[in-house]
Parts: C-alpha cells; structure tokens; sequence
C-alpha cells in the first residue's frame, strides 16, 4: 500500500500547491490529477472515503481512495485533497481515486451574533482569490496576513436575520493583536446547512473586508 504523503497538517497551505493552479474555479484539473475540497467520510469497505460537491447544486460525488485504508483525521472534516481518478466505482456519481495528498483547512461551522457584537469584532483585511459555495459548504480561497501565531477565522452571520429571506453574514479574520509579518494562502470551508437549510432562506449576503473595503458576496437558494 502506498504511502501517503500528509501535505501540512495545519490550515495553511503549501504555496506549492496553488502557484500553477489558482483561479476562480473551485476545482484545479491539472490532467493527471485534481485538487478539490471535500469531506472525509471515514473508512468504507477497508478504504479512506470522500464525498466531494464541484460547486453549487452539483451531484455528490463519492471517491474512494484504494490506496489508503483510512486517515487520520475526523469524520466530517472537511480537507483539501489531490487524487488521480482511477475510474467509475460501479455508479453514476462514485469514483475510484489514488489519494496522492491531503491537507487539513480551516474547517467550522457558521456562527450567529448580534450585529454589535458582529460590529465589535476586529476583522483583518484578507485578500479573496475565490468564494464559493459546493452544496451547504461555503468555501474560501484566500491570501492572509500571518504572524506565525494565533489567529482567529470564521464565518458569522447576524442573528436578527436568521429569519428573513436575506441571511447577512461576515467572514472575520483577526490576528488577535499580533503584527503580521508575512502573507500566506489560506482556505476554509464552512458548514452553512443550518442557515441555507431553513424555509424562510433564499439569500447569503457575505461580507468580506478586503484591500479595496468592505466587499460583499451573494449566493442564492435556487427555488424548488
């Protein structure tokens, strides 16, 4: 069984990773293999299992690594993953692959507050290359001031209209007081079910502070 190479096992990534792949796309194809964001599903039948959405309402994939027994990692955690597909796994939507590296990302679910206490929140300009949402995740793709220390990144959405057919919602990153030294690539992917879920739903507005100001993002709840 191949061993498999466990690329950082922190939420930053390699820039080796991004430098021949960063675009809009939330999927990087490079011919021989793909690098793609997707939850870990644990082990299924002896071998490391992967559900994986490309964006939007896309069908979800099932990859199932034959190479790898299981990972150590929880289930649910979302990854982001490099694989070669190795072909259909008997259905539609489920896919053999040789899992050829793995990283773990900043992985949360999203969080309510009140608008002051939203307000009171120190937010670190980011640099977004990408935000998307694959299913009930919303997905990042992002250069960060870095201190080398602790840090602070989620996703909070203001409680008072959690109601409304409007969800607004803010992604905060705070160097908690520390000087930045340097920028790095960052992702993060949050579980956004509970909001994209409720029957009153129908838009995200993200807020997002970055080098031009406050920009925002919408993503729409396709009706039934």
């Amino acid at each position: 069984m191949t061993m498999i190479r466990r690329i950082l096992g922190i939420i930053f990534v390699a820039l080796l990773w991004v430098t021949t792949g960063c675009s809009d796309e939330p999927e990087f194809d490079y011919g021989d293999f793909c690098e793609v964001f997707a939850t870990y599903e644990g082990a299924e039948q002896g071998y490391a299992t992967f559900s994986y959405c490309r964006h939007n309402d896309s069908p979800l994939l099932t990859l199932t690594a034959e190479n790898v027994a299981s990972l150590d990692v929880d289930k649910g955690e979302r990854l982001f993953i490099r694989y070669t597909d190795l072909g259909s796994d008997g259905g539609e939507y489920q896919r053999k692959i040789r899992l050829d590296g793995y990283t773990e990302i900043i992985s949360d679910v999203v969080r309510s507050a009140t608008a002051d206490q939203i307000q009171g929140y120190t937010s670190t300009e980011i640099d977004v290359t990408s935000l998307w949402r694959s299913g009930t995740y919303l997905n990042l793709n992002s250069w960060v001031p870095f201190t080398g220390k602790r840090f602070l990144m989620m996703l909070v959405v203001d409680k008072a209209t959690l109601d409304s057919d409007t969800v607004e919602a803010e992604i905060i990153y705070d160097v908690l007081g520390e000087t930045p030294t340097f920028e790095r690539k960052a992702y993060a992917s949050f579980d956004i079910a509970n909001v994209w879920n409720r029957e009153t739903f129908r838009v995200l507005r993200v807020k997002v502070n970055d080098p031009t100001g406050d920009t925002y993002y919408e993503f729409t709840k396709n009706k039934l």
